[in-house]
Formats: C-alpha cells, sequence, structure tokens
C-alpha cells in the first residue's frame, strides 16, 4: 500500500511547466516544445446530457480554460461532474416543501429519500471537482499555494514580528 500524497498527474506537470524527463516514471518524457501547452481543449458536450447537464458542462469548461486546466484528457471527468449535477438538482426538485425529512409508518422521523440522493450526488460531485483543481482545496493542490501578501500595515507590522 502506498503512503503519503498522491503523485500529480504528468499532464498537470506539463501545464505548470514543472515536467521532467527524470522523473517521467514510465510515462513517456514531455518534450521541450509540448511543456506548459494544453494537450487540448474540452469538446462541446455530449448530446446524451440534459438541460442542467450541458449548462454545467460550459460553465465548468469555461471555468477550467481559465486556470488553464481545461484538456480532452479531462473529459470523462467533467462528464461524471456533468451527470452529477444534473442528478442533484433532479433530486432537489423532488424534496417536497416539508422540507428534508418525512415520517416512517411508525411516525419515527427520516430523511426523504430524494435528500439522501442530492446529498451523496454533491459529495461526489465535490470530489471530482477537488480531483481536476476546479474547488479551492484542488486549486491548491493542482496549482500550489501563493503566499498571501498582507492586506493592511497591522498585519504587513505582526508579520515582520514573527519572522
Amino acid at each position: 500500500m502506498r503512503r503519503g500524497r498522491k503523485p500529480s498527474p504528468a499532464r498537470l506537470h506539463i501545464v505548470r511547466g514543472t515536467a521532467r524527463a527524470d522523473r517521467a516514471h514510465g510515462d513517456a518524457a514531455p518534450e521541450a516544445e509540448t511543456r506548459g501547452q494544453p494537450i487540448g481543449l474540452l469538446p462541446d458536450p455530449p448530446e446524451h446530457l440534459g438541460e442542467h447537464a450541458r449548462a454545467f458542462w460550459l460553465a465548468l469548461r469555461a471555468e477550467l480554460e481559465s486556470l488553464g486546466l481545461g484538456t480532452s484528457a479531462d473529459q470523462w471527468d467533467v462528464e461524471a461532474a456533468a451527470l452529477l449535477y444534473q442528478r442533484a438538482r433532479h433530486a432537489e426538485e423532488r424534496i417536497p416543501a416539508g422540507g428534508f425529512f418525512t415520517c416512517k409508518k411508525t411516525g419515527d422521523p427520516k430523511r426523504h429519500p430524494a435528500a439522501v440522493e442530492a446529498l451523496q450526488a454533491r459529495k461526489e460531485l465535490r470530489l471530482i471537482l477537488e480531483a481536476i483543481g476546479v474547488s479551492t482545496p484542488g486549486r491548491v493542490r493542482v496549482l500550489g499555494s501563493a503566499k498571501r501578501e498582507p492586506q493592511n500595515p497591522e498585519e504587513q507590522f505582526f508579520d515582520r514580528a514573527r519572522a
């Protein structure tokens, strides 16, 4: 069993410009002219996606491309994310106006099945978005964290005092 952080995919090293031939680990070493260049842009949404999923696909594609991460290699993850978003939206539409809870035959409260489905879809969606670098934790993992500059003079003073 492997310990520690998951290794970053080779394509992310190419996008970041940190790819090294001596660390290719079985993958073909990236050529110098491909470093930092996108592998290929995401295509248009597939025809089988519903209205919500197509809108989500287009928004996610725009976000990925603005971050410099949108490639054709992400197509399956983007499609899975769009389908999960659609599933969550449909489940949320089925939740009655009474709320997220309903009653069992015995009268005890339980979660509404549509609420459980929506929650599960949102959790899976969050995992996919983190994996492709769109959510905040995923973006920090993929792009690296930049040191935050102090916004006011007091923060500058206290940062110097700590150093």
